[in-house]
């Protein structure tokens, strides 16, 4: 087996990059990949053996002169030249090496129902890989790990120019959701306390955007409600957004941990009398302690009554969408305004890619105007607080397992008994 054909470069773009193969016979090209690049090979002289292992399984195929064949991204190939002589062009877009063209082929990114073969995932993302770890790892994790670890190059906060999947997964996620499109965008951020932050910033500027410019001093007292069952990170948003731990109402929960509606009700009419200015209900699914899901329905119902911001925290639950088994529980989550999507129960403890997903994303482009001068990344509806590639761990797990595999690891993360 020979390797050393000859390469010739024959033109190069932003868009395209042509390269000249001039083989004898016996030269082999070992198997490879392109990168982000799609690539169209045409047979100018000779005869060629071509083997492509993709999402679709391996196909091998004899070209001639005159005929072509492709290679898109995620897959690799090798090329065997057996005639006395052959030449083949090879077509790339973007050029080889080119990053910011598309982070893959529409059908690569988009997130289904189905998973692919972890290897061809592991094509997509191979030239941000790096790093190593332990073996008793899960593969997905430890790749996850990787990439977000080790981005050659690249400053992780600002830089715009390598493939960024949050996009994917913000529309696949708001799709589960029920959102229609365009209503449909997010923000990957560090943790679900931050994500509780900007429930509380949105709930305020959809309200209120005045206050963006002229402050909060001399405005309404707002309140914002949640289940006496709730995690703690709702109290330390209130505080750092300026309206104070005194803004935040505890709501009785009943015997199985789910916020009591008809208490809601009541917590609500005792805060008008006040003359205090209900802001925002956070409605909860799961905790690190407890599975319970509150009753969306009944507090959506609630929210719009009485005009409220509906947030609901899915950072330990989030991921029921996936579960037919229990779907129902969150039929009512397109109903919400945002949402926490917590990946705790998919990828582990201190896994990155935590989301806040909302249906009004014309909030968050009001709530930072001045996006990618001031840290906050913009990419069409995706507003990032957080690294570029901490959304690459959900993508990646997502893309190899699909949605239904998503449900059966939620499931088997909760344990024999959960309901």
């Amino acid at each position: 087996m020979k390797s050393a054909y000859k390469r010739i470069s024959l033109a190069k773009s932003q868009e395209l990059e042509l390269i000249l193969c001039q083989w004898t016979q016996g030269h082999v090209s070992p198997a490879h990949s392109h990168g982000w690049s799609d690539c169209t090979v045409v047979v100018q002289q000779g005869r060629f053996m071509n083997v492509t292992v993709g999402a679709e399984g391996t196909e091998r195929r004899i070209v001639e002169a005159g005929q072509s064949f492709s290679v898109p991204v995620g897959a690799s190939h090798e090329v065997t030249c057996l005639s006395a002589e052959g030449a083949t062009i090879h077509i790339y877009s973007p050029p080889l090496g080119v990053d910011g063209g598309r982070p893959a082929a529409e059908a690569d990114s988009a997130l289904t129902d189905e998973g692919l073969p972890w290897a061809d995932v592991e094509r997509l993302v191979t030239r941000l890989q790096g790093g190593t770890g332990p073996a008793d790892r899960p593969r997905e994790r430890l790749l996850a790990e990787r990439v977000a670890a080790h981005r050659p190059g690249a400053d992780p906060a600002t830089a715009d120019d390598r493939p960024d999947f949050a996009d994917a997964v913000v529309e696949a996620l708001g799709r589960h959701i029920g959102w229609p499109v365009p209503a449909r965008g997010g923000s990957v951020v560090p943790s679900p306390e931050v994500a509780a932050l900007l429930a509380v910033h949105a709930a305020r500027h959809n309200r209120a955007p005045e206050q963006r410019a002229h402050g909060a001093f001399g405005g309404p007292r707002w309140t914002v409600f949640v289940s006496e069952a709730a995690s703690d990170a709702l109290e330390e948003a209130v505080a750092v957004a300026g309206l104070g731990t005194d803004a935040l109402l505890r709501v009785p929960a009943d015997s199985d941990g789910r916020m009591n509606v008809t208490a809601l009700r009541a917590t609500i009419e005792s805060s008008h009398r006040r003359g205090e200015t209900p802001l925002l209900v956070v409605a909860t699914a799961m905790t690190p302690r407890s599975t319970a899901i509150d009753p969306i329905a009944g507090i959506a119902d609630v929210a719009r009554s009485e005009g409220l911001w509906l947030h609901v925290d899915g950072a330990h639950g989030g991921a029921a969408i996936f579960c037919p088994s229990r779907r129902e529980q969150l039929a009512a989550l397109d109903r919400a305004d945002s949402v926490t999507f917590g990946v705790v129960r998919l990828l582990g403890p201190g896994a990155p890619g935590t989301l806040f997903l909302t249906r009004r994303p014309e909030t968050l482009r009001g709530l930072a105007p001045n996006a990618g001068r001031n840290g906050i990344r913009r990419r069409g509806p995706v507003w990032s607080t957080a690294r570029a590639t901490d959304a690459l761990g959900l993508w990646m797990l997502w893309k190899s397992r699909g949605s239904t595999g998503l449900g059966a690891l939620f499931d088997a993360a909760l344990g024999p008994g959960a309901s």
